[in-house]
């Protein structure tokens, strides 16, 4: 029954990648500019909206548009671009050239590495899969991702609407060789609409004329023939190489679906990093989006962490080493020369925010379900299946956090009551009155009720009349067992009433026993305060008050007389 049930999950998922992803950045809270920055100031720095003041009062700041800044801001200005850059691509053609281990690619050479990456970023065939490969769009931003084409000024959002423009301008236009019969082939592909350039197999020409419109983007200042050259020499040749294709998760990360749920919230996306991505600078000024991005600064793996505790992710939804594994394959997981990479750009900041909502929603029944799982734990899923997008998901992992809940409840029941009733059978021995009534006699065994309890909770079905059920039945037992410990409360207190000669005489012969000493224990004890002092559960100085009366020995050294 479970392969079955795994199999059924695997061809019929409850959410889809978008979903998923759509669900993680609703528990981010980004849309809610007040909870925005309540997250981001946890991290102890303050934002933009620093309170104006009419006259410097710490020494050593500077005034700027009525703010009070410390510090030097000509220093943060240079601090800005102190970090090393996110152009590693540019980084590992100047290591290679001072080695003298570059290969000038020259512009009769292109049409070979462009047919090289166009067959290794392939996403389908044509006929059915027995015909020649050809790329589609989400595979060509795979290409761009992994010759480190993406960074700060050229992001994979601008890309994506970059490409969606070219498409459309060439749209009609006569196809080469790959792409003579993309109105027949399409045919045999599971396409949505002829218009969604997502899905469009795309010829060798068009990716050529891309990768020409990318390099004008990416070096402005050279011209065409120039740029186009300075791309296959400094990004497509060296990367190629190393790359093993395209990759399937980054393929459906990619869809145009998941990129337009990204793009809601991409103004708040570059607010978040552009605020954590520039925690080590003084001044507020810089802590925005232009000045990241004409900086082309990077995010640290801390400041990356930081992120995560801030916006409540870590450590209830994942863990450091979650975090560090996210990290490092959004980061491509490469080192260059023997320092590992620990820092992202803003296109991997969110790949890492798309493999966090795909990973978090994964995971999320079977760390619901573990036993090792802490209540702070479950209140952070809590939430975040309240921001499922659809009702059946709603309703599917409410029901197992209900489940959850009930086993634990029942668990904590069992715990309390065995452990009553072995202080009750400890204290009447301990007293001489006989033990208690055995435990299980006329009722059932804590095992076998909490047996049955789990049996009947886990045949409940999804569906809203059996959650509310569930939740009625566990406040019913609450309050059932509320009632049964003021019960035994009433009879214990009956029992100590009946103890009241006992005690005041044990009182006296703890009097007797100190041979009349300067500190007076009083042998006439109340039976209203010993029940205070006893149900406060509270105890005084050692000469005051007693360690405990089902011992019967006293904290100021004297014991009793039996």
């Amino acid at each position: 029954m479970a392969a079955v049930a795994s199999s059924r999950e695997e061809e019929e998922p409850l959410l889809s990648i978008e979903q998923k992803v759509e669900a993680f950045l609703s528990y981010l809270e980004l849309e809610n500019d007040d909870m925005l920055r309540y997250h981001m100031q946890a991290c102890g720095k303050l934002m933009d909206e620093a309170p104006l003041v009419r006259h410097v009062t710490r020494e050593g700041g500077h005034m700027h548009d009525g703010h009070i800044h410390v510090g030097n801001p000509s220093e943060d200005e240079r601090n800005l671009y102190l970090r090393p850059t996110v152009d590693r691509a540019g980084n590992l053609y100047r290591k290679r050239k001072l080695a003298k281990k570059t290969i000038k690619i020259g512009l009769e050479s292109t049409p070979k590495y462009l047919k090289r990456a166009y067959v290794q970023y392939s996403t389908g065939r044509h006929k059915r899969g027995r015909g020649e490969p050809f790329m589609e769009k989400c595979g060509f931003l795979n290409l761009l991702r992994d010759c480190q084409l993406l960074d700060n000024k050229t992001t994979l959002l601008d890309l994506a609407d970059f490409v969606d423009k070219e498409l459309g301008g060439r749209s009609g236009q006569g196809q080469g060789q790959n792409g003579a019969s993309n109105a027949g082939s399409s045919q045999g592909q599971q396409t949505s609409s002829s218009n969604h350039y997502n899905s469009r197999p795309l010829s060798i020409e068009d990716i050529d004329h891309l990768l020409r419109k990318t390099a004008c983007l990416k070096y402005p200042e050279e011209g065409e023939e120039e740029a186009i050259a300075k791309l296959y020499e400094i990004n497509i040749v060296p990367f190629i190489k190393q790359s093993n294709g395209a990759d399937e998760t980054l393929v459906q990360l990619f869809d145009d679906k998941v990129l337009n749920v990204v793009k809601k919230h991409a103004k708040a996306l570059k607010v978040v990093y552009s605020h954590y991505a520039t925690l080590s600078l003084v001044s507020f000024h810089h802590s925005n989006w232009k000045a990241v991005r004409r900086a082309n600064r990077a995010l640290t793996l801390d400041e990356y962490v930081t992120f995560m505790l801030n916006f409540e992710v870590a450590p209830t939804l994942f863990n450091h080493h979650d975090i560090e594994e996210v990290f490092d394959k959004s980061n491509q997981n490469q080192q260059f020369g023997e320092d590992r990479l620990v820092w992202m750009n803003f296109s991997q900041f969110i790949e890492s925010i798309l493999r966090c909502g795909i990973r978090v929603v994964n995971s999320l029944e079977s760390q619901i379900s573990s036993k090792s799982t802490t209540i702070t734990e479950l209140n952070s899923f809590k939430k975040f299946v309240s921001r499922l997008p659809t009702n059946e998901s709603k309703l599917h992992f409410t029901n197992v956090l209900a489940l959850r809940r009930k086993a634990a409840h029942d668990k904590i029941v069992m715990t309390q009551q065995t452990s009553k009733m072995s202080v009750e059978e400890s204290t009447m021995s301990d007293m001489g009155l006989g033990s208690s009534p055995r435990r299980g006699a006329g009722t059932g065994s804590p095992s076998t009720t909490a047996k049955n309890l789990t049996a009947g909770g886990s045949q409940l079905t999804v569906n809203s009349e059996a959650m509310n059920t569930v939740w009625a039945e566990v406040d019913e037992e609450e309050y059932r067992l509320e009632m049964v410990m003021r019960k035994k409360q009433e009879a214990l207190n009956v029992t100590m009433k009946s103890l009241k000669e006992f005690i005041q005489d044990d009182l006296g012969q703890v009097a007797d026993a100190r041979d009349g000493g300067s500190e007076f224990i009083e042998a006439d004890l109340e039976l209203e305060e010993f029940e205070e002092r006893l149900g406060r559960n509270t105890w005084k100085a050692p000469k005051d008050e007693m360690k405990g009366w089902k011992t019967g020995v006293w904290k100021l050294g004297a014991t009793t007389k039996t």
